[in-house]
């Protein structure tokens, strides 16, 4: 039986993580449910075709799970959730409480901000201000492993395609060739691997273009990967800028990280010259709508970080960040600290 009693001697709060089978939103989710010292449930949901219905809508339901969990009493004292799709239920949750359940949203939820307790968000959703919203650089990352030391390599993490950039075979050569530059001068051996957003042309080329004694690790759904290992072991790194969890997990290793930025998707290239989606917001006023959403600005991630001097600009389509971890670790435990306040009722 699970310890209710924490080391000061006060109830354990009881937090349900809402999961969908996102991988980044899992992981979100997950890393900040277990942060707050409680008992933690996941509880998986899957939808029907009723999670296109916009949650303003949709209010307080359950009918777009398609699943039956079970959920029943004694109910959450934190419930968190990431994204659109879980709101619902997790309202549901908190109407089931009688009120008394707390929601926690990362990321965009795209409702009425008023309904959570707290939005825990980053600079691309360009959330606008409130007292229950939270912006943090970069989302929460696993704690790297201090224990294991560098060992002179430099490792490579191509993504893939997002709604507002492509990774094409043409972006995935000069991803290699960056890493190989990054590992000459160095004098390190280089690791790369892909992600399961990697699209299979842009991984071919990548493979294609690279010399003998590069360990490579092209990403398969029956193959857990070398990720987590190359990464606490890399002496710097390189991500592509699609993937900000991946920025975050090279940031927190400590070592030099550098971020190559993809080409901007057809549509939005074509306004780039006048704005691109720093524009599309000020237009739509709103990133939190619940239709015509503006698509997360990746530029407005990067600009931050430049402004507060976190990175600086190697190239133009490369920023890199040095000593940027400890600043980092505490922006997420000063987030920590509200979300363990929530969880308490404090």
């Amino acid at each position: 039986m699970e310890d209710e009693l924490s080391d000061d001697g006060h109830r354990r709060p009881l937090v349900w993580a809402l999961t969908t089978g996102r991988v980044g939103h899992d992981a979100q989710v997950m890393l900040a449910a277990n942060a707050v010292g409680g008992i933690v449930r996941q509880v998986t949901l899957k939808f029907n075709r009723l999670r296109k219905i916009p949650n303003r809508f949709m209010g307080a339901t359950m009918r777009a799970v398609k699943n039956t969990p079970d959920l029943s009493g004694p109910w959450p004292d934190l419930v968190v959730g990431a994204g659109c799709r879980t709101v619902p239920p997790a309202l549901w949750i908190r109407k089931q409480s009688g009120g008394s359940a707390r929601l926690l949203r990362i990321g965009r939820p795209r409702a009425p901000l008023h309904w959570f307790d707290l939005v825990l968000t980053t600079p691309q959703y360009r959330l606008p201000p409130a007292d229950n919203v939270m912006v943090i650089s970069l989302p929460f990352a696993e704690t790297p492993d201090r224990e294991a030391g560098g060992d002179g390599s430099v490792f490579a993490v191509l993504g893939g395609d997002s709604r507002t950039s492509r990774v094409t075979p043409e972006f995935a050569i000069q991803f290699g060739r960056k890493a190989m530059q990054m590992a000459t001068e160095m004098g390190a051996n280089l690791r790369i691997c892909t992600s399961p957003r990697t699209p299979a042309r842009a991984a071919a080329a990548l493979v294609k273009m690279l010399p003998d004694g590069v360990e490579t690790h092209i990403w398969r759904p029956d193959q857990p990967g070398p990720y987590r290992d190359w990464l606490n072991t890399a002496q710097a790194c390189l991500t592509s800028g699609d993937s900000v969890s991946n920025i975050s997990d090279a940031i927190l290793t400590g070592r030099s990280a550098t971020v190559l930025i993809p080409p901007a998707v057809g549509w939005l290239a074509a306004v780039e010259q006048i704005g691109g989606v720093a524009l599309i917001h000020r237009i739509l006023k709103n990133g939190n709508r619940s239709f015509l959403a503006p698509p997360p600005d990746t530029g407005a991630l990067i600009s931050h970080m430049l402004d507060i001097g976190w990175a600086l600009r190697s190239d133009e389509n490369a920023v890199t960040f040095e000593g940027s971890a400890e600043k980092l670790r505490l922006e997420h435990n000063r987030a920590i600290c509200r979300i363990m306040s929530l969880a308490r009722g404090c």
